[in-house]
């Protein structure tokens, strides 16, 4: 009895461990320079519904809500599979060409995640543009691990994806 209590006392506490490490977080970090002044490469981000102009994994992006721009402007998109996000923009520096969204869908494992763009001015005709990633997991260690191994790959193909189409939507 007490060998089975404590294998049971054991197991309780690998569970608590795994479940319970909510404060890891992962990071994806993409640079991708542009043969466009910062401004052109900045003004696609400002239109908040739009994005599907330039996201190639994108179908559709509309408004939800009565703000049309800003922080708290909020966007819903669809994925070329079908499958929905809710963007919520919380963080906006026009001055300074940066903008951050949070991205939420019951779809992943994710408890808090926010895309962050930095757009910089390089040169007279070019600049570069700094995509982020940070992502908090659900389930803890055992997220964090699935982070690491898949969502992370996924989320980075991603960022070179809508990178690559912005660029391409510059150049049409």
């Amino acid at each position: 009895m007490k060998k089975t209590l404590s294998l049971f006392t054991s197991f309780a506490a690998l569970l608590i461990v795994l479940g319970n490490v909510g404060g890891s977080v992962n990071q994806v970090i993409i640079v991708k320079d542009y043969d466009f002044h910062a401004d052109t490469v900045w003004e696609p981000w400002t239109q908040v519904d739009r994005i599907a102009n330039f996201h190639p994994g994108l179908v559709s992006s509309s408004i939800i809500g009565d703000r049309f721009s800003g922080v708290g402007a909020c966007r819903q998109v669809t994925t070329t599979d079908g499958k929905q996000l809710i963007h919520e923009i919380v963080e906006l520096d026009e001055s300074d060409r940066r903008l951050g969204f949070t991205f939420a869908a019951d779809f992943l494992p994710l408890k808090h995640a926010i895309c962050r763009i930095h757009v910089i001015e390089t040169g007279a005709i070019t600049s570069k543009l700094e995509f982020s990633v940070d992502m908090q997991h659900k389930y803890g260690l055992l997220g964090w691990l699935l982070g690491k191994i898949v969502l992370e790959g996924k989320l980075k193909d991603g960022g070179d994806s809508l990178l690559g189409g912005l660029e391409s939507y510059l150049k049409s």
